[in-house]
């Protein structure tokens, strides 16, 4: 399992666990370090794989083992969307530069690209 960390407005870091949630911590008092547990984001039913921010910091896109990208609204925490094509395990995501489309990897094979917008897969590519 890969474990991501990243900063956002050099207060906040998300970083993935082995359940499955997301879990938000507050960093503005100990230097970059984790300490206090801001917020967990619940939704996937296995662990995450891969965590993405979008460029402009306003969302994140989870990959999970249970087969699902989620889109989560970073300021509230929720998951607005969740992209259920992949028949197996998701295990990588990522935004577009201009932040319309994810990306999705999983072990099904396939390479997904979805539109953030309409949450629709709009492109499938069989890698195999």
């Amino acid at each position: 399992m890969e474990c991501v960390f990243a900063v956002i407005n050099d207060f906040t870091a998300i970083s993935q666990s082995t359940d499955p949630s997301n879990i938000i911590t507050d960093t503005a008092s100990s230097h970059g370090v984790p300490t206090d547990c801001v917020a967990k984001m619940k939704g996937h039913e296995s662990f995450v794989f891969e965590c993405s921010f979008s460029n402009d910091r306003r969302s994140l896109a989870t990959a999970s083992h249970d087969g699902s990208v989620r889109l989560w609204d970073v300021d509230s925490h929720q998951c607005i969307a969740t992209l259920n094509d992949h028949t197996n395990a998701a295990m990588g995501c990522k935004f577009s530069p201009d932040d319309t489309l994810v990306a999705s990897t999983s072990l099904d094979d396939t390479v997904r690209l979805w539109d953030v917008k309409s949450h629709r897969c709009i492109v499938t590519l069989n890698v195999c």
